[in-house]
């Protein structure tokens, strides 16, 4: 397995022009509605660069054969995740989804964001699936706490914190 980096790679700017990232939208259903986010399937709404927009969900197969090809073109040092566009684990594809491409690709590097409603319940499948990155949003009534990202390092059960970091 390569080695974790010091910090998330999807969050840190250093990683922004040297890591390559894939994120899968196998995901469409959530769990709560946060303020910042609009969930939208639509391939016209493919520019916009928010949480919940995706032009078409995809079956955990549909996103093995895309994560072969992302890996064949970026190298298996990339990253490749799920983040929605709902909560990750309030779908059962997003578990299927990181299982098929364990099981094909044993050195890729996983990456989950969630709001943490089902994390405790789903721990174990994320160590045993090797999940080595966790982001962690929390959406809350006031101002200060709304947006706060958690970003998690994960070696072994408890969890490392890397980050935290209020988002703009």
């Amino acid at each position: 397995m390569y080695e974790t980096l010091p910090f998330h790679p999807c969050m840190h700017e250093a990683a922004h022009e040297q890591i390559a990232r894939l994120h899968l939208p196998v995901a469409p259903h959530c769990n709560i509605h946060c303020r910042f986010c609009e969930r939208k399937i639509s391939p016209l709404e493919i520019h916009l660069t928010r949480p919940g927009i995706t032009a078409v969900i995809l079956s955990p197969e549909q996103a093995l054969i895309k994560t072969g090809k992302f890996l064949d073109q970026w190298g298996p040092e990339s990253i490749v995740g799920v983040a929605g566009p709902g909560e990750p684990l309030a779908n059962p594809e997003t578990l299927e989804t990181f299982e098929l491409i364990r099981n094909q690709y044993p050195e890729a590097r996983l990456c989950l964001c969630t709001n943490g409603l089902n994390l405790c319940d789903s721990l174990e499948t994320i160590n045993k699936l090797q999940i080595k990155y966790l982001t962690v949003t929390i959406n809350g009534v006031q101002p200060l706490i709304d947006g706060i990202t958690t970003v998690f390092t994960l070696t072994k059960i408890p969890f490392k914190t890397a980050a935290l970091t209020p988002s703009n």
